[in-house]
């Protein structure tokens, strides 16, 4: 898992200007060319996670130079001091390891990529950047959100309900000890457990032990699986399913720090970080899976997780209490 400097150099060598998002679109037409003409899929969601990666620290590039557009570090200025900065970070990051457990993991999230620039920063002699200390939450929702976005590429997507999520809901002080950024988990597990450190959701309604949804579940509550209980959680205040294909109208009443469940195969669940009401396609969403960010928490348009025909709900968790 790597910050990818060949998308870095070729983003600042462009002769045109371009967005960023409107690069990525260039890049991921030409993913299966990157990777091989028939990539293994394992080869495929390590460049998802290559991409994700670089995303965050061409994001977090141009947050901290936003007149730049990265122009200064073109590769003209070769020996520069905003050259080396930008090729420095991105060793100093893909080199940068999480210890869990006496374990060493290679783990990216925003907050390593913003550490590794500012240390770099301050060993080049050129000013500070950082950005200003976020503000303390004023309410779960923010809390939530600040979890989220410190949490891009963190976890590694396997298949649930996951061992670990479960012997950390269960345990007797979980908010005392989160999750480590390591951590295997599921889509709706990560959503859970920063909802949860927010103050978004009780702890004991994770547990499932004070859990009412309300509806028909077919078998009584305690013989339910963990899926379908915390299923059952997140969809409890779900409004109407809206059908996603071409002709489906955009707007929509989706806000920040709701979560979305999709149906497939199996349950997807994304949470919402900026809201569009005009174009539900267009809304960004925290999402860990395989399919999109190469099974690490990443950033993505909610139609990068849809298909035509499925079905998605939204639920707000800022109403949801613990059932007595």
């Amino acid at each position: 898992m790597t910050v990818d400097i060949r998308d870095v150099k070729t983003f600042a060598n462009l002769e045109k200007s371009f967005t960023l998002e409107e690069f990525w679109g260039m890049i991921e037409d030409n993913l299966p060319v990157r990777v091989g003409t028939n990539p293994t899929p394992e080869e495929a969601q390590e460049e998802m996670r290559n991409r994700e990666h670089t995303k965050m620290f061409l994001a977090e590039i141009q947050l901290r130079y936003p007149g730049m557009s990265l122009t200064e570090v073109r590769l003209r200025y070769l020996g520069a001091p905003h050259w080396h900065l930008v090729t420095e970070s991105i060793n100093a990051i893909n080199a940068y390891r999480t210890i869990t457990n006496g374990i060493a993991y290679q783990t990216i999230t925003a907050n390593i990529v913003r550490q590794e620039i500012t240390k770099m920063e301050r060993a080049l002699g050129l000013p500070d950047t950082t950005p200003p200390p976020v503000p303390p939450p004023a309410t779960p929702v923010d809390a939530f959100l600040t979890l989220l976005a410190a949490r891009r590429g963190a976890y590694t997507w396997i298949p649930g309900p996951s061992k670990t999520f479960t012997e950390w809901v269960n345990s007797p002080l979980p908010l005392d000890y989160p999750l480590p950024i390591t951590a295997e988990i599921n889509c709706w597990e990560a959503v859970l457990a920063a909802a949860a450190e927010a103050g978004l959701v009780p702890m004991g309604a994770l547990r499932g032990s004070h859990l009412n949804t309300g509806r028909p579940a077919g078998r009584p509550l305690k013989t339910r699986t963990t899926t379908e209980r915390l299923l059952g959680f997140l969809i409890s205040k779900g409004t109407e399913k809206v059908t996603h294909d071409p002709a489906t109208p955009g707007k929509n009443d989706i806000n920040a720090g709701d979560v979305i469940v999709i149906e497939r195969n199996m349950q997807h669940v994304v949470a919402v970080v900026t809201p569009n009401r005009e174009q539900y396609r267009r809304i960004q969403v925290m999402s860990l899976w395989n399919g999109v960010s190469g099974g690490i928490f990443g950033l993505v348009k909610l139609e990068e997780v849809l298909r035509d025909g499925w079905r998605f709900q939204h639920s707000s968790l800022k109403e949801l209490a613990q059932q007595d």
